[in-house]
């Protein structure tokens, strides 16, 4: 079966050769009807030529795929078509230079095919030219609106740019944001850079719809809701991701389920989870003996806790989380010099942390050394600015600083 783009090239061939004919008077065997003939003949072999071409690419030939593009384009020097097909064989074979001058050629040929524009985009991509990349799919997006690859492209070049506001713009003023799941796809993460979760929600749950089969967009969703602080919901697709044969034992929709199992106060689930990830993935998931610290934490196993957290600390030393959970349980035991001990261990070892530096200003507090928590606070709020613990700590040192009449 031919495709579409070899159906037009055939046509606009056999159109070139009929409008010949049509100029070519009654002379069948004159010279000029004999270059007739052989135009219309030189038509449908670059058709023919072209087609195989085309086939050999998509099988994965692409020296074959080559020879028959190049027979094609000495038949039909004239078609943009051909030269399409020749850059995206040259940029399969990492040829960025030869693709572009293709496509160039090509464009020069028609400088409305969409193609060229679109492969120009990938090729300027891929050779590390973002605003070159973004106005070429802008432009394969002006000239087929209807096409929400192009608008996808562009927006997700914009945000890559860290343009994610000009993204949006975009992205909403294409003809085909409200029925493509790939733009309402974009637009979440859009919405979750932002920090908008619940903007994020919603255009993940419009491209839910639109393409109800896609398990990355659920995940998506999923994660959105997280960050939503909508644990049940996502706990909900995240079981429903995991029942598909397909997602069955992944690391990253469990770690997930967890995490959201952790958040509904189902510690004892959560810790199953954990247990299977940390036996699954061997003694190198620093991540799963993080969970099985926390749900330990929750149910008060400190000896579970102990060996987890250490578990953690010995298995990724610059990793601040393992220290904050020995620090926490330091705490519950007013073990305050402890704590202190263990966090400043952790900021040598693992840098200077937001929530490191949030967590030691509490036990400075606990100490009675309000100064010292003072500017710990500030420090925290200064590497994160959105730091919840740090925030809170200024505001509750505030208010022990005022002086009582």
């Amino acid at each position: 079966m031919r495709t579409r783009t070899t159906t037009a090239l055939l046509a606009g061939l056999a159109l070139s050769a009929s409008l010949l004919t049509a100029c070519g008077g009654h002379g069948r065997y004159t010279k000029e009807g004999i270059s007739l003939a052989k135009a219309r003949l030189d038509a449908l072999k670059a058709a023919t030529e072209y087609d195989m071409a085309l086939q050999a690419f998509l099988a994965g030939d692409l020296d074959k795929a080559s020879r028959k593009v190049e027979v094609a384009s000495r038949l039909s020097p004239e078609s943009a078509t051909i030269p399409i097909l020749e850059g995206r064989i040259a940029i399969e074979r990492g040829l960025m230079g030869e693709a572009l001058l293709a496509l160039k050629r090509a464009v020069e040929l028609d400088e409305s095919a969409v193609e060229a524009h679109y492969y120009m985009g990938v090729v300027s991509e891929r050779l590390n030219e973002p605003e070159r990349a973004m106005t070429h799919f802008a432009r394969a997006a002006e000239l087929e609106p209807h096409n929400p690859q192009h608008a996808v492209a562009a927006g997700e070049m914009l945000v890559d740019m860290g343009r994610p506001a000009e993204a949006r713009a975009f992205l909403e003023a294409s003809e085909s944001a409200a029925h493509s799941a790939g733009i309402q796809q974009l637009l979440g993460h859009i919405a979750l850079i932002e920090g908008d979760a619940d903007l994020a929600c919603d255009h993940f749950q419009r491209a839910r719809l639109l393409a109800p089969e896609d398990g990355a967009i659920l995940a998506d969703l999923a994660d959105a809701q997280m960050e939503a602080g909508r644990f049940a919901d996502a706990e909900t697709n995240l079981s429903h991701l995991l029942r598909d044969p397909n997602n069955a034992g992944r690391p990253d929709l469990l770690h997930m389920q967890a995490e959201c199992l952790l958040a509904l106060n189902r510690p004892v689930e959560a810790r199953e989870i954990y247990r299977q990830l940390s036996a699954r993935e061997g003694a190198s998931d620093a991540r799963a003996w993080i969970g099985i610290a926390r749900t330990a934490y929750q149910i008060r196993d400190e000896k579970t806790f102990r060996r987890a957290a250490s578990r953690v600390i010995s298995i990724d030393p610059q990793n601040p989380e393992g220290y904050m959970l020995y620090a926490a349980i330091q705490r519950d035991k007013e073990m305050f010099g402890q704590a202190l001990e263990t966090l400043d261990t952790a900021l040598m070892r693992a840098g200077r942390h937001a929530d490191l530096l949030a967590m030691r200003s509490l036990v400075l507090a606990d100490l009675d050394r309000d100064d010292e928590a003072l500017v710990a606070a500030q420090a925290a709020l200064e590497l994160d600015p959105g730091s919840a613990a740090a925030q809170r700590m200024l505001d509750r040192l505030a208010v022990v600083a005022v002086p009582v009449d």
